[in-house]
């Protein structure tokens, strides 16, 4: 799996949780997270907490569930 693929999934779907994206790539979502987090760093994903939609497990590494990635808007690179 490569950078580009996350972000070819993410354009598809339209956002995606970090859970989404550890299932559907298969990896774990501390990997998951490290690649998604160089898409945000190049400004190619944007990073999101949903707070409703964390599930509650105190993990320290941050919830799964919560946290989503998308595309920039327009809006984003001002």
């Amino acid at each position: 799996m490569a950078l580009q693929d996350i972000q070819d999934y993410v354009a598809r779907v339209g956002r995606a949780s970090l859970r989404d994206l550890s299932l559907h790539f298969g990896s774990s979502p501390e990997a998951m997270r490290d690649m998604a987090g160089r898409l945000v760093r190049k400004g190619r994903l944007v990073l999101a907490v949903e707070e409703a939609a964390c599930c509650g497990c105190k993990s320290k590494e941050g919830c799964a569930s919560a946290e989503y990635y998308c595309l920039p808007q327009p809006s984003d690179a001002a």
